[in-house]
């Protein structure tokens, strides 16, 4: 897989989220982080699990819906903040 294609499966999770929990936009995830933290940790342990089953078509599907939701929960807590951006 290229760099734009595993772009592409993340931002089509990320839309698929803000339509399931009927946002406009992630930014509105107004969770606590620790409730954040257990979402993205469920969604590691389904990488587990799929390692577990030696399940590579779910390895994949969830590997995305962590990368998804760690985005989701970097737009809501850090919107409005400015990165230094470092390239070594």
């Amino acid at each position: 897989m290229n760099w734009p294609d595993a772009v592409q499966l993340i931002i089509a999770e990320h839309k698929h989220i803000e339509r399931k929990f009927d946002r406009v936009s992630c930014a509105e995830w107004t969770d606590l982080p620790d409730t954040k933290f257990r979402v993205l940790a469920e969604e590691v342990g389904e990488i587990a699990h799929a390692l577990n089953e030696h399940d590579d078509e779910n390895l994949m599907e969830e590997i995305v819906q962590v990368a998804a939701v760690a985005l989701a929960w970097l737009l809501s807590d850090f919107e409005y903040r400015e990165i230094e951006y470092r390239y070594d």
